[in-house]
């Protein structure tokens, strides 16, 4: 099919959501073309294209796709520049799939419904700050040994990227959750002077400098904050 002809790629989602800025990270580095629809999740518009009202949506012509790894994959396959971000090396593949397992397995849950969704909604309530932190700690500990435990992953590769010297699929996974992290007290604290994960923080300073991550920066968390839309007022 020539690209006068092709269908447009359609992406339906929001800034907000880590799993849509995933997408958004890698079309972006390409420049690709593709039209974004703003939704929430589980909003009504989801309903013919998603049956669990997750965020991301991609459709392609006939194609609908949920599930953000599939829709990477499927995308890798599609358009030529992202090919690469799945690494030819077998082995180099592998680790890239062992961080975006570890993505939603251990570092989502804890990075956004255990600290910074469970911050927002602690402030929204007016709760005082140093009980928001006394009531955040444990969460705080159990990410402080998760990073210890991530830490030696990234010093293997001794490089820029996650994985085997380039740029993956596995660096769009982590980027945006742990930069919605790196937004609040908690994650200032995490990632500071003191981190217990200086492989990782290099990595997460390196990957914020992207223009992928500033073309992307829009509506996410650490905009809002920093603009003041979200958190203490």
């Amino acid at each position: 099919m020539s690209s006068s002809t092709a269908p447009p790629l359609q992406l339906l989602g929001l800034p907000f959501s880590t799993y849509t800025r995933t997408i958004t990270l890698a079309l972006s580095a390409v420049d690709a073309s593709f039209q974004y629809t703003h939704v929430p999740p589980h909003d009504d518009r989801l309903a013919p294209h998603s049956p669990f009202g997750l965020l991301p949506v991609l459709l392609h012509g006939d194609l609908t796709l949920y599930e953000s790894r599939a829709v990477a994959g499927y995308l890798s396959a599609q358009l030529p520049a992202l090919r690469s971000l799945f690494p030819q090396d077998a082995a180099a593949a592998a680790r890239a799939e062992r961080w975006i397992s570890l993505l939603s397995s251990q570092l989502f849950p804890l990075a956004e419904p255990r600290l910074v969704k469970a911050r927002h909604a602690l402030e929204e309530e007016g709760v005082a700050e140093e009980e928001v932190a006394q009531k955040l700690q444990p969460a705080v500990e159990d990410m402080h040994a998760l990073l210890e435990k991530l830490e030696p992953l990234v010093e293997a590769e001794a490089g820029p990227w996650l994985v085997a010297g380039q740029k993956s699929w596995a660096d769009y996974f982590v980027l945006p959750p742990l930069a919605d992290l790196e937004a609040t007290p908690e994650g200032k604290l995490l990632f500071g002077a003191d981190t217990r994960a200086p492989n990782l923080t290099r990595w997460l300073r390196h990957m914020l400098q992207l223009p992928e991550a500033e073309k992307t920066y829009e509506g996410t968390v650490a905009q809002l904050r920093a603009a003041g839309k979200m958190g203490r007022k």
